[in-house]
Formats: C-alpha cells, structure tokens, sequence
C-alpha cells in the first residue's frame, strides 16, 4: 500500500469509518488522490487497497470531503468542490459508480468578488445606429426572457427608439418607437418595474408605461408638468412621478389613473426618490445647499446633511438607505447612512456620478480622468463598508454625450455595461472561469 501512496501522489484522506458491508471483511477506509482525481479503499491495516472511481468525479473538482461511511458499511458520501459547482456523491465502491448525485445550486457571486484579482473582463460590446445617441442604459432586474438583458435608448432628431439587447445571444429588438415627430426629443428617460414586466418611460413630458411582452402603452391621466423622474413601487402596481414643481403624485401603473398627491417640501435635486416599505423617500436641496431626506407622510425630515464643502451634487441609494455627497474641489465623496446621520464612507475619488448595485454592497463611480478638462469620466468600483477601490475599467466615458446613468449594473452585481466615449455599449463582467 506504501508503493501505491507513493505512485499516486499526496493522498487526501477524507473519512474513514469501520465497514462491515464489503464481502464481511474487516473495515474499510477510503482515501482521496487529487493527482488521479479518484479514490482509493483499503483495509485498516493497509491491505487489499483498490483503485475506483476514475472519471468519476468533474476534471475541475477542487476538493473532497465527507461525511463518510453510511451505517450499513456499503456505501459512502462525499461533497466535493468545483468551480461555482458544488456537488454531493453517494457511491458504491463496489461498482466504483455513484448511487446518486445531487449537484448544488452555483455558489452565489457579488461584487466584492471583484478586486485586482478577480477583476471583471470585457464580454460584450454592441454598436447602435451612426446617427443615433445612446442616453441611458438600465438593466432588467428580473424575467425569464429578459433577465440578462438591459434596455438603452438611442435618441435621434427625429425619432426615439427604446431597444432591448439580449446578452446570452446579442441579438436586440425595439419595445417602443416614436417615428416623425416635428421635433427634437429631449429629456427622454426609462425605468424597469421592479418585477421586470413594464418600463415606464418619459419623453417631452408624456410618460407612458409599456408592456414588454405585447407593447401594449398606458398613458397617465394627466401628464406631469415638464421632464419628471419616475419611481416604481417595490410590488409594480404604482409609479411615482417627481416634478420640477415640488410635486409629487402617485399613480396607479395599471389604469394611469392618479391615486395621491402631496408637496415635496423643496427642490429635489435631479428629481431622485427611492421607494421604501413605508413609502417614498426624497432628498431636497435648498439655495444653501442643505440636503433633506423626506418620508411620505411626515412634515420632519427624516434626514438633513449641511456640509463644510461646497456640494456638487448628492444621490439617493436604491433602498432610501444611503445618501452619497460630492466634493470635486477636494476630490472626494461621502457616504451617509440616512436612518442613524452615520458617516459610513469617505471616498477619495472626484465624481459625477454614482451607482450602486441592489444589495448596496458597492458603487460604481463616473471618476473624473482630469477633472474639467475633457470631461471624459472612466468607471471605478468601490466597497461600500470597506471604502477600498476594487477596480478601474481603463474605458473613457464622455460626460458631455451621455450625462447621468451611462453605467448599469447586473442584478447581482457581477457585471456592469457602460457607454464609452464612442457611443458604444460595452459589458464587463467577473470570469466565468474564476
């Protein structure tokens, strides 16, 4: 047995325990060798050692371990680890064949995956039409047809198209257009049911919600008042509409009929609101640059931040959690937890735009490449607890041509697509071989 150790390379022993099912012999122990990914079984004294289970196990399978031995004596378990793929065994050496198998869900992957080690990969890039613009990407939160996609809108003189790139096949197709209007389209905006189904959409001051599936268009009511920002309820079935009026109003998503109104109590800044379980949450910014953090139904705010710098400007996270604050003159960003005034994070970085992944986990920042200057902006990823920069995508993004929300995270926060300086979409995202 000592020869047949040494032709195998370092043995792993994964478990041992007495066998009394294999031809009534004394018991058994089992041994992993990584070098013939296979197993070996031999008597406690070291005799009868055997050889099975070659190709059995994956060629990636990384490691081995119990529980062993059933009670019977006639069969063992092991797990074993592959690349994102752990598996279960129950084997019959007997045979040298699995009884079953069960392979377990791929190990869950995040952001903080990312770092100089893992960094992400460029895997896609997509070109749209010469003359068009791509202003805004949003990626889908979930759907079985569209959830690794995510939806960008190309605006030209004289039509708007909102198309839908699929990233398992490359392939695109148009979910809204609007062909021959008698005028330039600006301000046009989109954002995602949470449940994937709809995008609500906002041009010239017509906000309209499309279905997906069918493209079938339910327009509001009564239009908000110049270019509004819009907000999905958690379960899908309200849209918030917040206007440059210090309105707000609630509207049902399914007959575009008005539900609630009430006042905003400032300017909102970028008209940014974020939806919590107990309702709406807003920033205001007033002429003294003092930040509020509003909830639906209280007077109070919630939250106020008057820095000792002179802000450029402030965002609201997914959740209403978080707000982050930005310094350009001394290159750095803050952020705050909104429920307890916390500092959480200082980032030492000048930055025009932020966006943060779902669980919040991290942001991605438009960092300036030389501030005022260019106006070229390139995309870095950052740990929210941690403060540490993760990554820099060497890509320039043109903040003059895309302005807000040229960066899009995935839904679990592997990848993020970006619009560079020539108007190309490009999707980085972590190896799938890592």
């Amino acid at each position: 047995m000592t020869y047949l150790r040494f032709l195998l390379g370092w043995l792993v022993l994964v478990f041992a325990f007495p066998n009394q099912g294999i031809e009534e012999s004394p018991p058994y122990l089992y041994y992993y060798s990584p070098v013939e990914n296979a197993f070996i079984i031999e008597r406690a004294d070291g005799s009868d050692p055997r050889i099975f289970g070659v190709g059995l196990l994956p060629s990636d399978t990384r490691s081995v371990s119990g529980p062993g031995w059933s009670p019977d004596g006639k069969r063992f378990a092991v797990n074993t680890g592959q690349s994102g793929r752990p598996s279960s065994y129950v084997i019959d050496p007997t045979t040298s064949a699995p009884v079953f198998s069960i392979s377990q869900a791929a190990v869950s992957r995040t952001c903080l995956d990312i770092s100089s080690a893992t960094p992400l990969v460029e895997q896609q890039i997509l070109t749209v039409d010469a003359e068009a613009i791509v202003s805004q990407l949003k990626w889908s939160p979930v759907g079985a047809s569209v959830s690794a996609s995510y939806v960008a809108v190309p605006v030209t003189e004289r039509s708007e198209r909102i198309r839908l790139w699929d990233l398992a096949s490359g392939k695109n197709r148009i979910v809204f257009s609007r062909l021959d209007e008698p005028y330039a389209v600006t301000g046009s905006w989109a954002e995602w049911s949470p449940d994937g189904s709809r995008l609500a959409l906002n041009s010239d001051g017509t906000v309209r919600i499309v279905s997906i599936d069918d493209g079938n268009i339910i327009l509001l009511e009564d239009n908000p008042l110049g270019t509004a920002r819009l907000v999905w309820s958690p379960d899908s079935s309200q849209l918030a509409t917040i206007e440059w009026t210090h309105m707000i109003r609630i509207w049902d998503a399914d007959s575009g009929k008005q539900v609630r109104e009430f006042d905003a109590h400032g300017r909102v800044p970028d008209l940014r609101a974020a939806w919590t379980a107990q309702g709406l949450r807003w920033m205001t910014q007033d002429e003294e640059r003092t930040v509020r953090v509003w909830d639906e139904g209280h007077d109070e705010p919630r939250f106020t931040l008057k820095p000792d710098y002179r802000l450029s400007s402030v965002w609201l996270s997914p959740s209403g959690k978080y707000i982050a604050s930005s310094d350009l003159d001394n290159e750095l960003v803050q952020l705050w937890n909104v429920d307890d005034g916390r500092l959480v994070q200082t980032l030492n970085a000048p930055v025009i735009e932020i966006i943060w992944t779902s669980d919040e986990a991290c942001v991605a920042t438009a960092t300036w490449v030389e501030p005022f200057s260019l106006r070229l902006t390139r995309p870095q990823i950052w740990g929210v607890v941690s403060g540490e920069l993760l990554q820099t995508i060497e890509v320039r993004i043109d903040a003059r041509m895309s302005g807000v929300d040229n960066l899009a995270w995935s839904p679990d926060g592997t990848s993020l697509a970006l619009i560079d300086q020539e108007g190309a979409i490009r999707v980085w995202g972590l190896s799938q071989h890592e």
